[in-house]
């Protein structure tokens, strides 16, 4: 699990929510690689002990396409590739896929991908708790 302050973030598979084996770099120092085998579905698993913050996550440097809100704590907030179809909304799995072994000029440093998760604050006006709201009749 990568934590920083308030903020965790972790890569889990799509079929059983199961966090995959993390190991820590020397060099970059500090980074997190998670353990995975191609063709393999996952999502990415966000949390924060505070509210008022919006998430924005790339894969491979190409954002996903939108962002999270979150008015408040939240745990395990299963992020993916979104998609809205007639009126649904629909959150699919991603997929881990594998360089081809023959490809020109390919290091292994480069059999790696990265996800980037970056969390902002919404600003002060954008989570003001409601006390006095009643359901429409």
């Amino acid at each position: 699990m990568v934590k920083v302050g308030d903020f965790t973030v972790e890569l889990v598979r799509a079929d059983t929510k199961e966090v995959f084996k993390e190991h820590v770099g020397i060099v970059p120092e500090n980074n997190i690689y998670a353990e995975v085998e191609p063709d393999v579905e996952y999502f990415v698993s966000l949390g924060s002990s505070i509210g008022g913050v919006r998430s924005d996550i790339t894969v491979d440097g190409i954002s996903l396409g939108y962002y999270n809100a979150f008015l408040g704590p939240f745990t395990n907030a299963y992020k993916g590739s979104f998609e809205r179809k007639d009126s649904r909304e629909t959150t699919k799995a991603l997929r881990f896929k594998k360089t081809p072994d023959k490809a020109e000029g390919v290091m292994p440093s480069m059999l790696t991908g990265n996800v980037k998760v970056e969390f902002h604050s919404l600003g002060a006006k954008s989570y003001v708790p409601t006390t006095d709201w009643k359901p429409p009749e």
